[in-house]
C-alpha cells in the first residue's frame, strides 16, 4: 500500500521539473541559453556558494561571479562557457526569452 498523500504527490510533479533542470548542467547546454538572463538564485548557506561563468551578450563575452546554481546561463568553467557561447556561435533569439512557472495553488 501507497503512503503517499496528495500533498506528497503534488511536491513530487512540483519538483521534479526543477529537478531536472538543476541537473541539466551535466548535458550538452543549448547555445540559445546565452541569451537567457541570468537565473537569480537564493543561497541559503555561504557553503554553498561556489564560482560560476556567465555570457554577457553586450560584450559577447563571458564574465566570473559567485551563485549556487548551475542553470541556465551559468555555466562550471570560463572553458564550458566560451565553447557553447562562442565557439558555439550562439544567436539572440528570434523572440525574449521568458521564465514560465507553473501555477500553484493551495
Amino acid at each position: 500500500m501507497c503512503n503517499m498523500n496528495i500533498y506528497q504527490a503534488l511536491g513530487f510533479f512540483f519538483l521534479l521539473p526543477m529537478c531536472l533542470a538543476m541537473h541539466s548542467s551535466i548535458s550538452p547546454k543549448d547555445p540559445a541559453v546565452c541569451y537567457a538572463p541570468r537565473p537569480a538564485s537564493y543561497c541559503d548557506r555561504p557553503e554553498n556558494v561556489f564560482p560560476v561563468f556567465f555570457y554577457y551578450p553586450g560584450s559577447q563575452s563571458c564574465f566570473q561571479d559567485v551563485g549556487c546554481t548551475l542553470m541556465g546561463n551559468n555555466f562550471a568553467s570560463l572553458e564550458e562557457c566560451e565553447r557553447v557561447c562562442l565557439r558555439g556561435r550562439a544567436q539572440p533569439p528570434a523572440q525574449p526569452m521568458a521564465l514560465h512557472f507553473p501555477l500553484v495553488h493551495f
